[in-house]
Formats: structure tokens, C-alpha cells, sequence
């Protein structure tokens, strides 16, 4: 539910997961700044982006002279985090009790899907909610444990990679070009986050458009798989001839040589061309990649 009016200095600290002395101090220095009724929702964001920072070793001191100096600016965080989350006041440990998990089940979920393992007495964030109920169903289910995280990994790994990739293509093909055009970091970062929020929108429904078309033909390969054998079992179709999968491996001569001589440009333009080349060989026979190695691959 979104927030009505603004945050205290305490309110604002205890959403973004700061102390409220990195909060007050932020805003001496005017890295987040109060509106007539208080912190908006968009400074959880410019608070834990400040406070990663510092984690890293940037002071917030450092951070106020480098806006001051035009090298760094915190108004792209808006764009980029529109609908920030916050903190619910419940805790791990009261949220597993509710739904009948247990400690270790958390501990599992998480490394399985590759997000950080809380505390029990950690506050859960509202858009982790959601992992409650579906371990509740998993469990309710009868699923063994080590069964629900080989499941999960497919998910979060794969989910990872592409969260992964998307902000190394910004760079790439966004953000560099910019700065080669002769913008100051400043101005290719405010520039650069308008662009975001309509990317981020369009990747968002690209996943879920992509889920569901992979997800409908997966389906409809194990119907058809299943209706096979059923109907082979009754005697209504004879016996299907075997025909295990040829399984492949293609890699590429010379690749390191090429990257070191042509630059990595080239051999990641030589890699995508392999891609291409390999999913539409392959489903020509019925079969597809299975796994990328860089400058190879293994298919069927």
C-alpha cells in the first residue's frame, strides 16, 4: 500500500535498514532532503544506495563533495526505483512460526534462490513476503527438502544471470556510448535513467512473455510425451522406436587468441553468432542447446 504524507527520520531509517544516524547525517549533508511533510519513499533507495557505498568505502562526506563536483548525482534513483520497499515490522522469526516453516527452511530457501540468508530476528522486507506462503504449499505438499532446492536453484540462477546481464548491457551499449559522446558522468547518469524506467518495463514483460511461451511449449511436450505412452500401454498405438539423443560438443579454435588480438568486441560477436547458429542447427533436429561454455557449447 503506498504511503500516505512522509517519513520521520526514524520511519525513513527503520524502512531502508539504516541507522537513524546515517539517516540524520545524510540529511545535514542534503543527500536526502524533506519535503514540507517529511522523507518521500524515493529516499529509501538514495539511503541504501549511500549506505552500500559506505560499505565500500566512500565516506558520506566524500559522497557530498563528489555531487558538489559534478561527478555524481543521487536524482537517476528515482527513476530506477519508482516503487521502493520498505521493511514490514514482522520478523523472520515470527513470519516462518505463522506459516509453519522453520529456520532452516528459510536458510534453505535462500541460498537455494542465491539471496543472502537472514537472521531470524531480522525484519522481513515486504516483497519477501511472498516466499511464506509458497513454502508453506512446497512443505504441505509432502516435497523432500533437498527436492524443493533443486527446484529453487533452476529459478534463482537463472533469474540471477538475467538480473545480472541486464545492468552489464546497460553499460555497454548505453552508458558507455554516452560518456564516449563527451557527457559528464552527472549528465549521462540523469539521461541514461529516463531511458531505464521504459527498459526496465519492457524486460520486466519480456520475462513474463518469454516465461509463458517457453512454459506452453514445455507443457505441451510432456502432454503429448505422457498421451504417448499412456495410449502405447493401452495397445492403441504400437511400440515407438527409441531414439536417444546425440548428444554434441562444439567449441571454438583460437578464441583466446582472437579476444586478445581483435578485443573483446569481437569475440563476444563471434560467441553470439555460435548462439544463433547452434539453436536453429539444432532444433532443426528436434534438440537444443544445453549448456554455454563461453566459446562452446553442449547440445542435442
Amino acid at each position: 500500500m503506498p504511503h500516505v504524507g512522509g517519513y520521520t527520520e526514524i520511519e525513513l531509517a527503520d524502512r531502508a535498514g539504516a541507522p537513524v544516524e546515517d539517516v540524520r547525517r545524510l540529511a545535514e549533508l542534503e543527500l536526502v532532503s524533506p519535503a514540507e511533510d517529511g522523507f518521500r519513499p524515493a529516499d529509501i533507495q538514495r539511503v541504501r544506495l549511500a549506505e552500500a557505498l559506505k560499505a565500500s568505502g566512500v565516506s558520506f562526506e566524500g559522497l557530498r563533495k563528489a555531487v558538489d563536483d559534478g561527478h555524481l548525482s543521487f536524482a537517476f534513483i528515482d527513476l530506477l526505483f519508482p516503487e521502493p520497499v520498505s521493511f514490514t515490522s514482522r520478523t523472520y522469526q515470527e513470519a516462518t512460526a505463522q506459516h509453519g516453516l522453520t529456520p532452516g527452511d528459510v536458510q534453505l530457501i535462500h541460498e537455494a534462490v542465491g539471496l543472502p540468508v537472514p537472521e531470524m530476528e531480522d525484519r522481513v522486507r515486504e516483497d519477501d513476503e511472498a516466499m511464506f506462503p509458497i513454502g508453506q504449499m512446497v512443505k504441505g505438499m509432502g516435497m523432500d527438502s533437498s527436492v524443493m532446492a533443486r527446484v529453487l536453484r533452476v529459478y534463482g540462477e537463472n533469474m540471477r544471470r538475467v538480473a545480472q546481464a541486464e545492468p552489464q548491457f546497460y553499460h555497454a551499449y548505453i552508458e558507455e556510448p554516452m560518456v564516449a559522446s563527451g557527457m559528464s558522468e552527472t549528465q549521462m547518469r540523469e539521461l541514461a535513467s529516463q531511458l531505464s524506467t521504459q527498459l526496465l518495463q519492457q524486460a520486466e514483460s519480456l520475462i513474463l512473455w518469454l516465461y509463458r511461451r517457453h512454459r506452453e511449449h514445455f507443457t505441451m511436450e510432456h502432454l503429448v510425451e505422457h498421451a504417448e505412452s499412456a495410449l502405447e500401454q493401452a495397445g492403441l498405438t504400437p511400440p515407438r522406436e527409441a531414439k536417444p539423443p546425440a548428444i554434441a560438443f562444439l567449441d571454438l579454435v583460437g578464441y583466446t587468441r582472437l579476444t586478445e588480438e581483435q578485443g573483446d568486441d569481437a569475440a563476444a560477436e563471434l560467441a553470439a553468432s555460435l548462439g544463433g547458429f547452434v539453436q536453429s542447427h539444432s532444433r532443426r533436429h528436434g534438440g537444443r542447446p544445453v549448456k554455454w561454455l563461453g566459446d562452446g557449447v553442449m547440445f542435442y
